[in-house]
């Protein structure tokens, strides 16, 4: 099953610290993976043609790489000094 996240703005943060904004950006996901990212025309016609199980419009989302369990280590972190 592939996953196509569609004309979103992707805020990375590079190894040297510095932050990249991608805008009009696609990627598919597979097998939980990304395995294409790239300009979001550039997924276009592959995309008219149904070739993705599932297509996510991002146009107004902003996706930022590497909140891995955020919700799971959050929830952590504000309990972690109650008693038990």
């Amino acid at each position: 099953m592939s996953l196509l996240v569609h004309d979103a703005t992707i805020v990375a943060v590079e190894a040297d610290g510095r932050t990249s904004t991608l805008r009009e950006q696609s990627f598919v996901v597979d097998g939980g993976r990304v395995t294409e990212l790239g300009p979001a025309v550039s997924f276009d016609d592959r995309r008219r043609a149904g070739a993705f199980s599932e297509t996510l419009p991002a146009a107004r989302h902003i996706v930022l790489p590497g909140l891995v369990n955020t919700h799971h280590h959050l929830y952590q972190s504000l309990t972690r000094c109650l008693p038990a």
